[in-house]
């Protein structure tokens, strides 16, 4: 028989075995090896030295899973472009982003900001080359010359392509059963012991034997991760919508968080992941060293810089010294907004220690500046913390520099050594130039600060690189603004380098912009018409319709060398458009108006009410045409004159102005001096499908009336043209340029048929140029302003300024230019048989400009030189050789001089020979 005693010995101990394992569960450390296991099988791993010093588990569910446990999930982020924007937006910027900082309430949640600029890839090139849609056989040698320019400057890293991420980690809370193999032990014992009972010790050994086995923590784990995946997912949503208030953002995969890891540790391997690695080991496939002051990584040596001094104040734009660098870099910024309390009661204990220090054992003070500026810093913060809606956020900020090729020799690994050291200086002078910060070369910490650095990886370890900020000085120093570069997802139907060294990629028919019209203006010799020859070449791969009208021969070369017609007006020329030919049954109440604004236009005032007069000219222009057609034939200016005479209204007044505007069109019909061009039947030259023409009517320059009335012909002739499809019933795009032809707008009757063409020409795939010298050939000045040309600014979705001369004042007014752009503009230059430089604004937006560096090829440059020097030369060099094709002359021209005639003696010695 059992004693009382011995049941109560054994209830003691079991009791006490109660209280052990649950001692066991609570206070135990945990197991890092077994933490480390849960989501991958790496008890039968081998890592490799490197992979086991970075602190990644593996990827999944779109997400890193790192060794402490911790998720991080990355987003590519648009970032804003603001270079060109007004300080009050700059201001805007900061603030949004302060308030994005101010509303992180998650402590255990840090951000990671990657400034990427890495060499500009091929892809561009073989994407345009993939739609290109050219069957011009000289556009086409041009265009893969062109491409073989571009891949030339690629290959030299002279391109550079940015790219912006931020990462977010969170590092969960674990639960106590979760801690270690002896919690989980401990933690199913106990729970079989409150359920089953002392009767069932076996059967709930076995089972908390079981649950501590690999296995079973594997399943525990899963499920466990799926709960946090959710609760992860939740935040991050919750900080998405912060950031896609200020730029769009767009979630990593996780293919892309792998190419990015790999890129990272394998920056000389040219192939990359093509799906995503599920182990650290499989991210890891480059030899590796560490030497004193970089990492070789395959070849390619790395270096880290860190912030080791604050600016003396922050200010919007303060980082775009680091932003600008022209070399593959990394700009990473780390931030953490802690635990408010718990910060501000740290920072009071280093102001009561820098305060300590500047005590004697008297109690008197002495000199220790290092320790009152400790002080006065900490108080400033702690005030604006405590006083302000400020929170106190801690930032590190690293920037990894890298070198451009694989070293595989010594030689090799010598110059690589010295590039770096030349590309890590220009780093430093860029901190030095954000207001006094200071920075330092790692050398010693170099390989933990690297891995701290890597995409999704910060915060694992302490850096001890960090500083405590307030959230608007945080803001300052976060890189969100990146350079424009079109739209990234476009085709690239137009390409040119900008001032900041990336590729502009432009398709003026993109359906994300208003239209596809354009403005270009600029002083003579700012290349504006080098820039829009350029844009007619570079606009072949859509295979579009060309139609030029201009005054003088610059055009005549590159129409020719695409195989176009030129065509000279003047009144010694047959060719004749007339007006009244539009090529279809019946006119239309736009083809009505359109002649009757023409013909209002030549005989100028009546002395009576414009509205009344052109209403009258309206009927009567629709009564020649209702009367011509019906037997056959095609109106002309005689026939209306002939309608105006004989118009028997019983209106003495009426038929008084019929009279006046009948005598009126004696000189533009019959005998008289313009009848040449206007009251003849249409050239065939006209009536002939041509996919490039370009109209001179610089014979007409004697008499302004006169050729202001033939470029509105033109013109409207060319607006016809618009959405014409070909004979496979094809859309094809039109470009009408206009190049110095706008005495039409001082007419506010013609002023409104041009109106009408630039608000119709996007509806039918058409894209308008003009090109004047100065703004106010469009809008006119502040004292006598155009109203059609202001209207037409509005309906021209993208503008290219050039150098300008003299005041650009009104320039500023109408486009609502940004200090900091107007600035740009004055300070624009062209460097001839190298660049031009033009200021790109798009729907006069800041945050949608840029500057083009528009380069050329040695045969675009001239196909398409406006120099006269240069035209000459090339003149006489294709009549001496006549055996040579346009092509031909051009690829010869290229050879011999591929940078044009641009030496002053050269010059001279060119200009004697064409003056001989």
């Amino acid at each position: 028989m059992i004693q009382p005693t011995a049941i109560h010995l054994v209830c003691a101990a079991l009791g006490g075995l109660a209280l052990f394992t649950l001692g066991l569960a609570v206070f135990l450390p945990a197991n890092t090896a077994l933490r480390e296991l849960p989501l991958t099988r790496l008890q039968d791993e081998k890592l490799s030295p490197l992979a086991a010093q970075i602190p990644l588990l593996e990827i999944r569910d779109d997400l890193i899973v790192r060794r402490d446990g911790s998720f991080a999930a990355g987003w590519q982020v648009e970032g804003v472009s603001t270079e060109y924007a007004s300080p009050e937006r700059l201001e805007e910027v900061s603030r949004a982003f302060d308030a994005f900082v101010k509303s992180i309430r998650h402590p255990d949640i840090e951000l990671q900001f990657r400034y990427t600029v890495s060499p500009e890839s091929t892809g561009i090139l073989r994407e345009r080359k993939e739609t290109s849609e050219d069957h011009n056989a000289a556009s086409l040698w041009l265009e893969e010359n062109r491409l073989s320019f571009w891949q030339s400057g690629i290959e030299a890293e002279q391109f550079r392509s940015v790219k912006l991420y931020v990462f977010l980690a969170w590092r969960p809370r674990l639960s106590w059963e979760s801690r270690s193999a002896y919690s989980r032990f401990a933690s199913s014992l106990w729970s079989g012991l409150v359920h089953g009972g002392v009767s069932q010790l076996p059967q709930i050994l076995c089972r908390a034997i079981e649950q501590a086995k690999t296995r079973a923590i594997v399943e525990r784990n899963r499920a466990e991760h799926y709960r946090l995946v959710e609760e992860f997912s939740q935040i991050l949503e919750t900080y998405r919508i912060g950031l896609e208030a200020m730029a769009p953002v767009k979630r990593l995969s996780e293919a892309e968080l792998a190419r990015l890891l790999y890129r990272s540790l394998n920056p000389a391997d040219p192939y990359l992941v093509s799906t995503a690695a599920s182990e650290t080991g499989s991210l890891l496939n480059t030899d590796w060293s560490e030497g004193v002051r970089y990492l070789d990584l395959g070849g390619i040596l790395k270096s880290v810089v860190t912030l080791s001094e604050l600016p003396e104040a922050t200010f919007a734009s303060l980082i775009r010294p680091l932003t600008g660098l022209r070399f593959p870099s990394e700009l990473i910024v780390n931030l953490h907004v802690p635990d408010q309390p718990k910060k501000i009661r740290k920072l009071r204990a280093v102001m009561k220690k820098s305060l300590a220090f500047q005590l004697r054992n008297d109690g008197s003070r002495r000199r220790d500046f290092q320790a009152a500026a400790l002080e006065r810093d900490t108080v400033e913060t702690l005030t604006s913390a405590v006083t302000s809606s400020q929170k106190l956020a801690e930032i590190e900020v690293g920037i990894v520099v890298s070198s451009s090729k694989p070293a595989y020799t010594a030689k090799e690994r010598e110059e690589s050594a010295r590039e770096l050291s030349r590309r890590v200086e220009a780093v430093l002078h860029a901190l030095g130039q954000m207001n006094g910060a200071r920075g330092y070369r790692e050398d010693v910490a170099l390989f933990p600060i690297f891995t701290s650095l890597l995409p999704g990886l910060h915060g694992v370890r302490p850096t001890r690189r960090d500083f405590t900020l307030l959230s608007g000085q945080a803001a300052d120093l976060i890189p969100l603004e990146r350079p424009w570069r079109g739209r990234p997802n476009g085709t690239p139907v137009f390409l040119s380098p900008t001032r900041e060294g990336v590729l502009l990629r432009l398709n003026p028919f993109s359906p994300e912009y208003a239209n596809a019209n354009i403005l270009v203006t600029g002083k003579t010799g700012s290349g504006k018409s080098f820039l829009i020859k350029q844009l007619l070449l570079q606009l072949q791969v859509l295979h579009p319709r060309i139609a030029i009208v201009t005054k003088g021969t610059d055009y005549r070369a590159l129409i020719e060398l695409l195989g176009g017609q030129y065509r000279e007006i003047s009144l010694r020329t047959p060719t004749v458009k007339n007006p009244w030919d539009f090529g279809g049954a019946a006119p239309d109440n736009t083809q009505v108006e359109a002649v009757a604004s023409l013909v209002f236009h030549m005989v100028g005032k009546t002395g009576s009410d414009d509205a009344v007069a052109l209403s009258f000219l309206e009927k009567a222009v629709q009564m020649t045409y209702d009367r011509l057609l019906a037997i056959g034939k095609m109106p002309r200016f005689s026939d209306l004159k002939w309608t105006l005479e004989h118009s028997l209204t019983g209106n003495a007044m009426t038929e008084e102005l019929a009279h006046l505007l009948a005598f009126k069109l004696n000189r533009w019909t019959g005998e008289g001096v313009y009848a040449q061009l206007f009251d003849r039947e249409t050239s065939p030259e006209f009536k002939a499908e041509n996919d490039i023409v370009c109209y001179d009517i610089d014979g007409l320059k004697e008499s302004p009336e006169l050729q202001t009335a033939v470029a509105f012909t033109i013109a409207w002739a060319v607006d016809q043209q618009i959405g014409r499809r070909d004979a496979r019933g094809a859309l094809r795009p039109t470009l009408a340029i206009f190049d110095e032809v706008w005495a039409m707008l001082e007419d506010p009757i013609l002023g409104a048929q041009i109106l009408h063409a630039f608000r119709t020409a996007r509806k039918r795939y058409g894209s308008i140029i003009a090109a004047s010298q100065g703004i106010e050939d469009f809008v006119g000045t502040a004292e006598a302003p155009h109203a059609m040309g202001l209207a037409i600014l509005q309906n021209t979705e993208m503008k290219f300024i050039c150098a300008q001369l003299g005041d650009v004042s009104r320039l500023k007014e109408v486009l609502h230019l940004t200090d900091t752009a107007v600035e740009t503009v004055k300070e624009l230059r062209s460097v001839p048989g190298h660049f031009a430089e033009s200021y790109l604004l798009v729907g006069s937006q800041a945050e949608m400009s840029t500057v083009i560096q528009l380069t050329a090829t040695p045969f675009d440059y001239w196909a398409t030189t406006s120099h006269p020097v240069e035209m000459n030369f090339r003149r006489k060099f294709s009549e001496e050789h006549p055996e040579f094709s346009q092509l031909e002359v051009i690829y010869q021209l290229g050879l011999a001089h591929p940078h044009g005639l641009r030496s002053s003696s050269r010059k001279k010695e060119v200009t004697c020979a064409a003056e001989n």
